[in-house]
């Protein structure tokens, strides 16, 4: 949730609802989904915390991505 606050505050409105959207819809949903078909032997209440984590490195990289766009390209080695 920090850094949805953090994109939203420095002008990045669209990345911090791919981060909501993705947090309370997208991720829990789905988990709860195939966790309850494929994988009856997890308990159902697993897919939450796994969706926090899958929702954290979304919003790692979405950050990375428009905050420091320079530091993720690949440099030509001369």
């Amino acid at each position: 949730m920090l850094i949805s606050s953090v994109l939203t505050a420095t002008d990045y409105p669209k990345p911090s609802a791919a981060i909501a959207f993705a947090r309370g819809i997208v991720f829990p949903v789905s988990l709860l989904l195939i966790l309850g078909f494929y994988v009856p032997g997890i308990p159902v209440l697993a897919a939450l915390p796994i969706a926090e984590f899958f929702t954290f490195i979304l919003a790692a990289g979405l950050a990375m991505k428009t905050i420091y766009p320079n530091h993720l390209k690949v440099r030509d080695s001369e």
